[in-house]
């Protein structure tokens, strides 16, 4: 049972990993896959309470040098981030104690927004919210990918620093993508008019 909590963070963690493994395939995987990394200005990360995934992914963010943001689904406002997250943080170099909680009904979306989530089942979730904003899944990013990313909030600090670095490799690729889109297309030919 020590495996599986500090693997997927508890056994239903690893049911709905197993469950999102089989599930999400084809056009819905797709679709949260294929986004215009071109028009990306801000990371804006959701997960439920925005005192562990998604404020250890914002921060992340920052220091990759992206604009970044992050809510909660329901979450009480001004909360600080999980001590075993600002913990896990600091092997990245990331201090998340100015970090307070923030209700998604906050957000205000842009068009040039990413919206990141860390569940599948969060995606029904922030689509109302979205107005033009796209949405993607962080799982689609990590390495190996992870569709489902169990929240840490009371699980071991061993599956607690194995999510961290899963959603900072996640991050990241997202950043370098994001760069790496933005650099083609100002190298690509003008169009012939």
């Amino acid at each position: 049972m020590d495996v599986i909590r500090n693997r997927y963070g508890s056994f239903w963690g690893l049911v709905r990993y197993v469950y999102y493994r089989v599930a999400l395939r084809g056009e819905s995987l797709r679709a949260l896959k294929a986004v215009d990394l071109t028009r990306v200005e801000r990371l804006v990360f959701v997960c439920r309470g925005n005192v562990c995934r998604s404020p250890f992914c914002e921060y992340a963010a920052r220091a990759l040098g992206c604009e970044a943001l992050s809510f909660g689904l329901k979450c009480n406002f001004a909360n600080p981030a999980r001590e075993r997250i600002q913990h896990a943080a600091q092997h990245f170099g990331i201090k998340l104690d100015a970090h307070r909680s923030t209700d998604i009904k906050h957000y205000r979306p842009r068009a040039s927004d990413l919206v990141v989530v860390t569940e599948p089942q969060h995606v029904l979730a922030v689509r109302s919210h979205l107005g033009e904003a796209q949405l993607t899944l962080l799982g689609l990013w990590t390495r190996p990918r992870r569709f489902y990313i169990h929240d840490p909030y009371s699980t071991t600090p061993q599956y607690c620093a194995r999510c961290t670095a899963l959603m900072y490799t996640g991050v990241e690729r997202l950043a370098v993508a994001i760069r790496e889109a933005k650099a083609a297309l100002m190298a690509a030919p003008a169009a012939p008019g």
